[in-house]
């Protein structure tokens, strides 16, 4: 049989970086080391990773390779969700070595997005019917009905309250500012694809706070009734304080997270 040749090996490359590591396993001696360092950006990795990349697997993640199929999207975007509610943990699992997927991010934002918006007009919409049952008559007239359904619509009024421009303008500045720090970043090998998967998931805090405090008003309403509503205005007003001060709240602790444990 003719030769065919040198042996085709894997082209093993920095999962940072980049960098060409195919050098290096053949000169090992005594023994194969568990963990390897690039030398180009100085990441940390095992090397079982790069010889097997399907070894770093994770089913769960909306970004992963194996997650195919609008079912399958679906799924992991809401198991995705329920991890990102713990960025502790999530940015313990999630590292800047696992590709970036933009098409798989916007997606999710849309689709959070979108889902927070949709739960929150359902809480609405039942705390109304709680009030309405427990009057037993129509305690609004036709033109406050319609303008009622109108802000479930499209609410503008909510959407350019100043607390809530406080709200975006407080999950948009840690991303910003890390834009500035161009040389500190390219140290760290830190690429905008990273800044751009971490505002991403910074949406999931916010957006849960939010759908707690809409159940806390759901479930108040079905419990007072018109005794709710008597006070209901204050009290909604106070509790959406609350809910928008702690959101702002996690922001900084969700970017803590991701400065010490993302881009470690």
């Amino acid at each position: 049989m003719a030769d065919s040749g040198p042996e085709t090996r894997r082209v093993l490359r920095c999962p940072r970086c980049g960098y060409d590591l195919t050098g290096t396993p053949p000169t090992w001696q005594d023994a194969c080391p568990i963990a390897g360092l690039c030398s180009e950006c100085g990441v940390t990795f095992e090397w079982g990773d790069l010889f097997n990349p399907r070894r770093n697997q994770r089913p769960w993640f909306i970004e992963d390779d194996e997650v195919r199929g609008w079912g399958r999207l679906l799924i992991a975007g809401i198991r995705t969700t329920l991890r990102a509610a713990r960025p502790w943990r999530f940015w313990r699992d999630i590292r800047m070595e696992q590709p970036v997927n933009r098409w798989r991010l916007g997606w999710f934002a849309v689709w959070w997005l979108v889902t927070v918006y949709v739960l929150i007009i359902v809480l609405y919409v039942g705390y109304l019917a709680s009030i309405l049952l427990s009057a037993m008559v129509s305690i609004w007239d036709l033109g406050i009905a319609r303008q009622i359904i109108h802000l479930l619509i499209w609410p503008w009024y909510y959407l350019i309250h100043p607390i809530y421009a406080a709200l975006l303008v407080f999950h948009l500045a840690p991303c910003l500012l890390l834009c500035l720090l161009t040389d500190s970043l390219a140290r760290a090998r830190v690429r905008m694809s990273h800044l751009v998967r971490a505002s991403a998931y910074a949406l999931v805090l916010p957006g849960l706070i939010m759908l707690l405090s809409g159940l806390v008003i759901l479930l108040v309403g079905l419990f007072y009734g018109l005794e709710w509503f008597a006070t209901g205005r204050f009290l909604a007003k106070s509790l959406r304080s609350i809910n928008l001060t702690l959101a702002i709240t996690a922001v900084p602790l969700w970017w803590g997270f991701v400065i010490g444990r993302y881009m470690r």
